[in-house]
């Protein structure tokens, strides 16, 4: 027996060591989930504005792009109605639908870092969109030929809802459910599709790119953000490595 329990000390050690190298990894990855989930807490001062009340352009040009968003953006009732609640949510089962990633779905695909946003009201005031310009960082895939896309140049993505300042000073939000915004100065890859006859492609999706992690932009629940509560195709690449994120995009796209 004492011959081996020269040998017993460092096994034990090395049990020892090997087990508390395992319980931080599991509180570190518990940690860094729980710091993805509230990093992506929504920030309502981010959200894009618009007033209720505008003068009419006289820009023709902006007018006919106006008009014609009138039915790409669902209707409502967009008054001020005594501003009785913060927010109104519309329900957005398409997402649950949405692959994450929308490869076929997307016209193009590219990585850009968010410069401007400003929300509309469609010229009846029966619809709100926002309208998010980005530089272009990288383009990975490009099928249309509305609007050229390189590398350094600025384009433009929409997405439904926003914020409504009225003249009373009372400030609405309106959004869809699970669905974010992109933040101003942050990067991201998007996937874009052109609907209609518009200028202006459609955000389907995207995925901030930050520290050389991935967080989605949809499926989170507002309401309850823990990290359990996203759509389980977005938490699949909820806090995921940027490089092998990005080399499944691409990948995707060459199939």
């Amino acid at each position: 027996m004492q011959k081996y329990q020269k040998y017993l000390l460092p096994l034990s050690l090395s049990l020892i060591l090997s087990f508390v190298t395992v319980i931080a990894a599991l509180r570190s990855r518990e940690q860094n989930g729980s710091m993805a989930a509230s990093q992506r807490v929504i920030d309502v001062n981010e959200e894009p504005i618009a007033d209720y009340v505008t003068p009419e352009t006289k820009d023709g040009r902006e007018r006919a792009k106006k008009q014609a968003k009138n039915g790409r953006f669902p209707k409502g009732r967009l008054d001020e109605a005594l501003c009785s609640s913060e927010v109104i949510i519309y329900g957005g089962a398409w997402l649950d639908r949405l692959p994450a990633i929308p490869v076929t779905l997307s016209d193009s695909i590219v990585i850009g870092t968010v410069n401007g946003a400003q929300a509309y009201l469609s010229s009846d005031k029966t619809g709100l969109y926002s309208e998010f310009t980005f530089s272009v960082e990288e383009v990975l895939k490009n099928s249309s030929s509305r609007t050229p896309l390189s590398v350094g140049s600025t384009i433009a993505g929409e997405r439904e809802g926003g914020r409504v300042r009225y003249p009373s000073g009372c400030i609405r939000r309106y959004k869809f459910h699970r669905q974010s915004v992109p933040r101003i100065g942050h990067r991201y890859l998007f996937f874009l599709r052109y609907t209609g006859q518009g200028e202006v492609p459609y955000i389907l999706t995207a995925y901030e790119l930050r520290a050389g992690r991935v967080f989605p932009l949809d499926g989170l629940d507002e309401a309850n953000s823990k990290v359990g509560n996203i759509l389980p195709q977005f938490a699949t690449y909820e806090n995921a490595d940027e490089n092998v994120f990005l080399n499944e995009v691409r990948n995707a796209i060459a199939q």
